[in-house]
């Protein structure tokens, strides 16, 4: 910095120095002829001010280039360093969000599909970070086979990206064995009593897909409820709504009934998805239509309605519709 004033300096005294030339253009130059004791012109008088002042332009822009020049790569270098990378990284990150989740072969779901929706809704401001629960071997027709790594390799990936971006929002997807909602429902913990703004908690609690195929044993399933009380909205489909109740919702009212009862399982929202309910005559509806129901601490009952077209007032959620 103290070299570019410098420069700037010398430039303004260089421009002074032109300005402030005597102007000769318009006189004579005299000398005397010291035998004749008489006044003669000079025959090969001095250049022409005109012409001084053309070198010296020259010179000043010549200067001009070479600072231009200096500040660029002065500029570009700063911008290099490590303080600055340091300081891009704190003060200019885009929000984190992690995806807890299994891998889908198939890129259709997993953290291949949260990574994608994470970019895309955010239209890229938002990074998106993964931590791998358990492997599968699947397709668009079904899943083969899963595979769940060791519970200590899915708490390293969580302590590594956590010691370097801590996340403003968490997505938790499929778990698949007891120990590992265990392990994350610790991990939640020691995240939400360390933070000084709670990140957003959002459990998918991925037991059924929508093949039908189950994903998650029995014994992991009570883990997973203990999650909801961490979970800012918790987003079970059709399936796994019936699984955690244990009966089959048919109709709208089963629906609405269901979600109050999954809502005292802890969790502050609950968002039922899927168009697979059938209306009160027991017939498959023309839309599909998810159902959102939050706890009496997140809003009071009762939300405005501004698009009768898809959404609509239920006792006291909100349903949320689509043509199919």
């Amino acid at each position: 910095m103290r070299e570019k004033v410098e420069l700037v300096s010398y430039l303004s005294k260089l421009l002074k120095f032109i300005l402030c030339q005597k102007d000769f253009v318009d006189e004579d130059i005299i000398t005397v002829d010291r035998t004749s004791n008489t006044q003669v012109f000079a025959k090969n008088p001095p250049p022409k001010p005109s012409t001084l002042n053309s070198r010296l332009f020259v010179m000043l822009l010549v200067t001009l280039l070479f600072l231009l020049s200096y500040l660029t790569v002065s500029s570009a270098f700063t911008s290099l360093s490590p303080t600055n990378r340091l300081k891009s990284h704190v003060y200019m990150s885009p929000p984190i969000i992690y995806t807890i989740a299994g891998s889908d072969s198939g890129g259709g779901a997993g953290i291949q599909a949260d990574l994608k929706t994470i970019h895309s809704l955010s239209e890229g401001q938002c990074h998106g970070c993964s931590a791998i629960t358990c492997l599968t071997a699947q397709n668009s027709v079904g899943v083969a086979s899963v595979h769940a790594p060791p519970t200590g390799f899915l708490r390293e990936q969580l302590d590594a990206i956590g010691g370097d971006m801590r996340p403003n929002a968490v997505k938790i997807g499929m778990l698949g064995s007891k120990e590992i909602a265990e392990e994350v429902g610790s991990w939640l913990q020691e995240l939400l009593s360390s933070s000084e703004e709670e990140p957003l908690v959002v459990v998918d609690p991925v037991m059924i897909s929508t093949s039908g195929h189950k994903l998650i044993n029995d014994s992991a399933k009570e883990a997973l409820i203990n999650l909801f009380s961490y979970a800012t909205l918790v987003t079970p489909n059709k399936f796994e709504a019936e699984e955690l109740l244990g009966r089959k919702l048919i109709t709208t009212r089963d629906v609405e009934e269901g979600a109050r009862e999954i809502l005292e399982m802890g969790c502050k929202a609950v968002l039922i998805k899927g168009g697979h309910a059938l209306d009160e005559k027991g017939e498959e509806m023309g839309y599909a239509q998810d159902y959102l129901l939050t706890n009496e601490q997140v809003s009071s009952v009762g939300k405005p309605v501004m698009d009768r077209g898809r959404i609509c007032d239920g006792e006291r959620g909100v349903w949320l519709r689509s043509d199919r």
